[in-house]
């Protein structure tokens, strides 16, 4: 039998020991698969390939000899390999470049020749303009296809020939050449090579049988329907010129979207599957413009069910051709916004959205009616508010958002022509003397989902206001009528069946694509334990248990996993049809009219304010030039301190309004919507649950309402602290293992250490010692955190730890805290880079070093120099002037140069990147025992505070990046040099921003019109800053410098 036995699949291999092959490169891929996760292998082995040893794997693999039903399967693969070797191949000259195009060549010719031989083609041919020419269309997608599969074993094997000299020709195009034509058109070297590879020979027979199914399906179903859907054009029946294959993913065994090209170029859509759904979306359309202004019509395709499959209407981009289309085109895309909210659809992006003209058309409709997982503890108030958010407007696809490495948008709305992939994309590269694969990010195809006018794309963020307006038309229209509404979804409910999405698309075919890595072709066995891997989601999540192995099936059968149900049924079904009765506890059209009696005014205004925060997160014009201030003296002495404390009341009000309460474990807890920056650019925004951590999560909420306390003594501000701290710590402390948190930073702001500066100064506060255990029990487990930082800032990595942990250490002098700052310390000082100039700096989270104190070398030399006044090491002493250097050298104009940016531009004056935070940085520096660090960092003191008053007002309000964080480093600065003089400015200019807000609304973060509730970028933040700078017990909190005890109960002072 040969190495062709490795070609069967774990099923049919017969269990026999009888021949000694290596299992060394199947203990190789479980390593590199499962990283020495022997649990998470052998749970993944007997669930999924029902074999309950790596033993019992091991002998499987090895062997030689199959069952009888399997040599049936092994002659399948035989005949098919000695067909591919054999068939002939077509030169193209036009395509002499394409690499491999000879191997794809010969899969294609097998392909063509299988349709030609199938009755059902024979039969019905005569619908084809011209055989000839549809064949070799077919052909080139057959060979595009063929190459998607099998790149990258063809760029091993060819390098594999360079190495052992093998290939004749003077350059790497004529060595190319030679291995295109006399390699790969040498029927014993193909045959040497499926020996070598026998796994991709299983996936090529798939793969042609697939196609050659798909396309004749068409055509017999086109010729079986085609007087039936002649109703879309109202002409004579067209014959087809071509057909484009793989619209859309594969599921079912190969069955795919695609488009048909009939004559006088007339296009249709097949759809290989039901569409009982469009047509119920067309009806309720129907009533509802009936009942609507044209401006808020919605247009549908047209569509017609067949058999199995069925056939939409062809939607064409078409730009506008005035103001007023563009305008109607947002008004009816919040119409549409708002009957997909209703029937809990997901799914939207920018390839389900044509612009025809004034009208957003949506052109698939199989992800309407979705099931949301339910968790275990409803009453939680994260898991409210995330399962608020995943029943939201913010679900559905359609509003902005993030997605991918590369924060690419990928929404209906947001997605505007050719933009860049969302991750890293394989990329074929011939250099000097290798083909090369390399990851990097490609673009998109141009989507069709942005209106133009003029020849240019519109912005969206220009027509909220009738995003809304259509929203609420609708929106209230369907309130109003839920029973017709209903009626019309029951009329067509037996009939309807909608597809459930357990997992992202992108996840699954990020899966398949790693699966035809070469490594894991050698043996099929390889590939399914590869693709075994997706029980991993099982251990986790109860849900995902029944459904894995339908997962594994479609996987390695080449198809994204596909689930569907009806919308009356709590059963779901595979894409074999096998039954998983009562997955679900209720039934979509129950889910659907839960909804529709939850629909109310108050419902309504916070999807409209997700809306609006969803379409403001793409405005990338975030950096505002700050208001203009009046030539006026702000040293004089500050009078509203009262008025200080009465707004911070009045803004708790409001923040505790947006809060959503929840229980855990009897006791209450909150969450709230959270919007966050997202990348060192900061230029998008994401909505979610509330985290844990300072920066923007339930840490930042507790300090907040400690500052409330220990200022205005009401016990009421405590005891919600206290309620966030306890729901904290009955997290935090049930971590067994930090190093399985891998998700989880070190840092102060976003990470562990956050947790551990909330804690000692409740600690400080409420002289609980509870609360001090609590944080060096969490201090001991840093240590496993330290090697996997590769940020070493303040905000996620090591230099916001050694600042808390110095600070907690000085407190009560715990050996603890100081030793592992002292391991950060060294972890900072291993990971710096050392420039031409000698200077030092470190690559995090950019590709460039940084300045500044969040994210820069301010920061960083800043902890290194909290912590060395108890340590004295000399080789930290050097890297904090060495830092220094590098830092000035990145001066201009009394300014600091933000890197981040592509040209050189001096930061805003903000707390993270700016001078207000080498100000910081400075202080500290200035009274450090290092006289030429001090002399220099008390120079650059001034630079920052001009730097400050010149440029750091008028922006907006956060602590990050805005007038609160930036008045209290003024006044802290006052405070620290003993001078009132500063604090009076600090406090002054704080005054004139709470005025501008309360008349011009409060502008959180670095986004036009986004609030967030939290600490650093939100409501929480003003709240802070308000009573930083009425009582200077208040701990400065940028600085991560914890409150020291003073006498009374409850008191701090800095």
């Amino acid at each position: 039998m040969g190495n062709l036995t490795a070609i069967l699949n774990i099923e049919e291999k017969l269990r026999d020991q009888s021949k000694d092959l290596s299992g060394g490169l199947l203990d190789r891929n479980i390593k590199i698969t499962y990283k020495d996760n022997m649990e998470l292998f052998e749970d993944s082995i007997a669930n999924i390939l029902n074999i309950h040893s790596k033993k019992e794997l091991t002998e499987l693999y090895k062997s030689s000899a199959v069952k009888n039903d399997a040599r049936l399967i092994l002659n399948k693969y035989r005949a098919f390999k000695n067909r591919l070797i054999t068939a002939p191949y077509t030169k193209y000259s036009d395509k002499e470049n394409v690499l491999f195009i000879n191997f794809a060549s010969k899969v294609s010719s097998i392909a063509i020749q299988d349709i030609k031989n199938r009755n059902v083609f024979k039969n019905n041919k005569f619908i084809l303009v011209n055989e000839q020419q549809f064949l070799e269309h077919i052909s080139f997608q057959v060979q595009s296809a063929i190459l998607k599969t099998c790149y990258r074993t063809l760029v091993l094997d060819f390098n594999v020939c360079l190495e052992k000299n093998q290939l004749i020709g003077e350059t790497k195009e004529e060595k190319y050449r030679y291995y295109n034509e006399y390699f790969l058109g040498d029927s014993t070297y193909l045959n040497h090579f499926f020996e070598l590879y026998p796994g991709i020979l299983r996936i090529l027979h798939n793969e042609v049988r697939k196609i050659v199914k798909i396309t004749t399906d068409i055509v017999k179903h086109y010729v079986e329907d085609m007087e039936s859907i002649n109703f879309f054009k109202s002409k004579q029946p067209y014959r087809i010129e071509t057909i484009i294959l793989g619209l859309g993913d594969s599921h079912s065994d190969g069955r795919r979207v695609a488009k048909i090209i009939l004559e006088n170029n007339y296009k249709l859509i097949y759809k290989p599957r039901d569409l009982h759904i469009d047509q119920m979306y067309r009806e309720i359309c129907e009533y509802i413009n009936q009942l609507v202004d044209s401006q808020f019509y919605i247009r549908t395709p047209k569509v017609y069910q067949g058999k199995d499959h069925g056939w939409a209407e062809y939607i064409d981009y078409k730009e506008c051709s005035s103001e007023e289309e563009i305008a109607n085109f947002y008004k009816r895309m919040g119409a549409q916004l708002a009957l997909l909210y209703t029937l809990n659809a997901i799914d939207f992006h920018s390839e389900n959205l044509i612009a025809h003209g004034s009208f957003p058309v949506l052109i698939d409709l199989e992800s309407l009616f979705h099931m949301p997982y339910q968790e275990k503890n409803v009453s939680d108030a994260y898991n409210k508010t995330k399962e608020k958010l995943s029943t939201s407007v913010k679900s559905i696809g359609l509003l902005p958002f993030i997605f991918g490495s590369n924060h690419t948008d990928v929404s209906g709305i947001g997605q505007k022509g050719e933009v860049n992939t969302f991750i890293k994309v394989p990329k074929i590269k011939l250099d000097e003397d290798t083909v090369k694969i390399e990851r990097e990010y490609g673009k998109m195809n141009a989507s069709l989902n942005h209106p133009k006018i003029n020849g240019q794309y519109v912005e969206a963020n220009h027509y909220i206001e009738e995003i809304k307006q259509g929203f609420t038309e609708i929106y209230k229209l369907i309130q109003n009528n839920k029973k017709e509404i209903e009626n019309i979804i029951h009329m067509s409910a037996d009939k309807v069946r909608v597809r459930f999405i357990p997992k992202p698309t992108v996840r699954y075919a990020s899966l398949l694509e790693l699966s035809l890595h070469p490594r894991f072709l050698h043996n099929y066995i390889d590939r399914e334990v590869f693709l075994a891997k997706i029980w991993e989601d099982a251990i986790s999540n109860e849900w995902y248990e029944k459904i894995a192995r339908h997962e594994f099936q479609d996987l390695t059968n080449g198809d994204i996993p596909l689930f569907s149900l009806s919308i009356k049924s709590c059963d779901l079904f595979s894409s074999t049809k096998e039954k998983i009765k009562n997955y679900f506890n209720k039934t979509p059209f129950e889910v659907v009219q839960q909804k529709l009696n939850k629909m109310d005014s108050a419902d309504l205004d916070f999807q409209k304010k997700l809306i609006d925060l969803s379409i403001q997160s793409i405005n990338h014009n975030i950096l505002h030039n700050p208001t203009p201030k009046e030539e006026k003296d702000y040293s004089h002495t500050f009078i509203h301190t009262d008025f200080f404390i009465e707004k911070a009341k009045e803004i708790e009000e409001v923040i505790k309004s947006q809060a959503i309460v929840g229980h855990n474990m009897e006791k209450r807890n909150y969450s709230w919507v959270n919007s966050t920056p997202i990348g060192v650019k900061e230029l998008h925004w994401s909505h979610a649950p509330m985290g844990d951590t300072l920066y923007n999560g339930l840490s930042g909420m507790a300090m907040m309402y400690l500052s409330l306390w220990i200022v205005t003594k009401r016990a009421a501000y405590l005891n919600i602290g206290l309620e966030i701290v306890e729901d904290l710590l009955n997290r935090i402390l049930d971590w067994k293992e930090v190093n399985k948190n891998e998700m989880i930073p070190i840092g102060a702001f976003t990470g562990a250490s956050s947790y551990i500066y909330l804690l000692m100064n409740y600690f400080v506060a409420t002289k609980e010692v509870r609360f001090k255990k609590a944080a060096c029990e969490l201090a001991t487990r840093l240590p496993q955190l330290i090697k996997k930082d590769k940020e070493f800032d303040i905000i996620s990595g090591v230099a916001g730890t050694i600042v808390v942990l110095v600070s907690s250490y000085e407190l009560e002098k715990e050996r603890i805290f100081i030793n592992i700052a002292e391991k950060c310390a060294d972890h900072l000082l291993e990971n710096l880079i050392v420039n031409d100039d000698g200077s030092i700096a470190w690559i995090g989270v950019s590709e460039v070093p940084l300045t500044g104190f969040s994210h820069g070398n301010a920061g960083n030399i800043y902890a290194l120099a909290v912590l060395n006044k108890h340590l004295k090491r000399k080789d930290i002493d050097s890297v904090i002037s060495k830092g220094l250097q590098f830092e000035n050298s990145q001066m201009m104009e009394n300014g600091w140069l933000d890197n981040r940016m592509d040209n050189s531009v001096v930061t805003a004056a903000s707390w993270c990147h700016g001078a207000p935070g080498i100000l910081l940085s400075r202080l500290e520096l200035a009274q450090y025992n290092n006289q030429e660090v001090a002399i220099q960092s008390k120079k650059d003191l001034q630079y920052a505070i001009d730097n400050i008053l010149e440029d750091g007002f008028g922006r907006e309000h956060s602590l990050c990046h805005g007038d609160i964080g930036n008045a209290m480093i003024l006044i802290n600065c006052g405070r620290s040099m003993d001078n009132q003089h500063y604090i009076n400015i600090g406090k002054n200019l704080l005054y004139e921003s709470i005025l501008r807000g309360e008349t011009d609304g409060y502008k959180c973060g670095v986004g036009n019109g986004i609030e967030s509730p939290n600490l650093m970028i939100g409501l929480a933040g003003v709240v802070y800053g308000l009573m930083y700078a009425s009582d200077d017990r208040i701990p400065l909190l940028l600085d991560l410098k914890i409150g020291t005890k003073i006498a009374d109960k409850g008191a701090y002072h800095v």
